[in-house]
């Protein structure tokens, strides 16, 4: 019986414990995150914050239950605010990721106090700032540990997290219930669903935070899951339309091919038939275009040109100018549907692109492929207008929906990904550039 009206002593949590263990999850989060902005940005923030929520934490920790509320949610949007202004996301995704730091800091405090009050009424350890200073700094260790190396481990695989209204919405109810249940003893105590002994109190909350913590480390999971199927059907889908797109252009193709076949015959024929000077030169002006066609599309790789073929056809009616230098044989070792994948999307993003030029001149799209020592080097550029905003090294779409931004980009990062190659993306000097490095397969002889 003593040692439990001792433990009565330890009911009520200081608010400068809640108030470190939410600035230092809410830090852990941000940290991690990959769209981080700069620490010279993020530290002040992190710092003006942590102050600010210690010291009115501090302050209104004495203030009858009537206030709980209230007080609670400005700590939150405290919280909110720091994880906003720290991280390159949308509000969505703020409301997100600071329900989780807040239940993480829940927890964190939650045992926190309990293991000081268990040491001091039943270990006999002084409550003195050594012994406090242990148990919170091991505490907060290991749970910040834990928590970084899970969810970097997570944010590694899906590194562009969005998360649609519903998803939020699904997050916040589960933390909303499962933080009323963990206080519910402290804000209506004379409910039946209320402990009543206060070692009994503190475990409750401090198990229900630790659920809550995991409850919604494993939603995290769901959601990261469900969208990575989502993104690997989508690319798959567009591996599928590229190569239907290509057999379709091969059948277009073949006939060109015959009529430019045709055609040159016919050129000559009309040479030996004609001594005109003005027949020949519009002859020679003729036969000059048909050198063109002939020498943008006869690559040494058969995929290749029927894609430069079709992709060429709609860049002349689009006046767009594509120049193209390749060396068909370097990509031999790759399978066609990758080929039309990679290619494919590259000039559909190209072409997408230059078409918002309303000066035809400046339309312009270049494409190299080339051998590098052992490397294939694929360089697509081409100009663009506006702005291009980068996320996680991907162009960030303008077609409104950020889920399923870049994903012709996605492609062809996983096609260069396939042969353990690398591709990235950037803008420079009115161009923009994919730089595709493709290590070329050593054959036996």
């Amino acid at each position: 019986m003593e040692n439990g009206r001792t433990m009565a002593a330890f009911i009520e949590t200081p608010g400068g414990y809640y108030a470190i263990a939410y600035s230092v999850c809410m830090a852990l989060f941000i940290l991690i995150h990959p769209q981080r902005r700069s620490l010279k940005r993020v530290i002040p923030v992190l710092a003006i914050g942590s102050i600010f929520l210690y010291l009115f934490m501090s302050r209104t920790g004495h203030l009858p239950v009537g206030y709980f509320v209230p007080l609670m949610l400005i700590d939150v949007a405290t919280l909110l605010l720091e994880f906003h202004l720290c991280v390159q996301t949308d509000w969505k995704g703020a409301v997100f990721w600071t329900i989780r730091a807040f239940m993480l800091g829940e927890f964190n405090a939650a045992l926190e106090w309990l293991l000081l009050s268990y040491g001091v009424v039943y270990a006999g350890a002084q409550k003195n700032p050594v012994y406090i200073g242990l148990i919170c700094g091991a505490t907060t260790a290991g749970v910040v540990a834990a928590t970084g190396l899970g969810e970097h481990h997570l944010m590694k695989k899906q590194p562009d997290m969005t998360f649609t209204g519903t998803e939020v919405l699904g997050e916040l109810l589960i933390g909303l219930l499962l933080y009323a249940i963990s206080n519910i003893s402290f804000i209506a105590k004379s409910s039946p669903f209320a402990a009543r002994y206060a070692q009994e109190i503190l475990m409750l909350r401090m198990y229900i935070d630790g659920a809550a913590v995991v409850i919604l480390c494993f939603y995290t999971i769901v959601l990261y899951q469900s969208k990575a199927e989502v993104e690997n059907r989508t690319l798959r889908t567009m591996l599928d339309l590229q190569y239907q797109n290509y057999k379709t252009s091969r059948d277009s193709v073949d006939l060109i091919n015959r009529k430019y076949h045709d055609l040159k015959n016919q050129i000559a024929v009309l040479r030996t038939l004609s001594d005109s000077e003005k027949t020949s030169v519009s002859l020679d002006r003729l036969e000059g275009e048909i050198h063109q066609y002939e020498a943008m599309n006869r690559t040494g790789n058969e995929a290749l040109d029927i894609i430069l073929t079709s992709k060429g056809l709609i860049c002349q009616n689009h006046h767009i100018t594509l120049t193209v230098v390749a060396d068909g044989s370097a990509i031999r070792f790759m399978d066609i549907m990758d080929i039309s994948s990679l290619f494919g999307n590259a000039l559909d993003n190209a072409i997408e692109a230059v078409r918002q030029i309303s000066d035809y001149p400046e339309r312009l799209i270049r494409l190299t492929v080339a051998r590098q020592k052992n490397f294939v080097h694929i360089l697509c550029e081409n100009r663009y207008v506006g702005e291009i905003t980068f996320r996680n090294a991907l162009p960030v779409s303008t077609k409104g929906d950020d889920r399923f931004h870049g994903f012709g980009v996605k492609s062809i990062l996983s096609v260069a990904a396939k042969y353990g190659g690398t591709a990235a993306t950037k803008a420079q000097d009115g161009y923009f550039h994919l730089d595709i490095l493709i290590p070329i397969p050593e054959t036996k002889d």
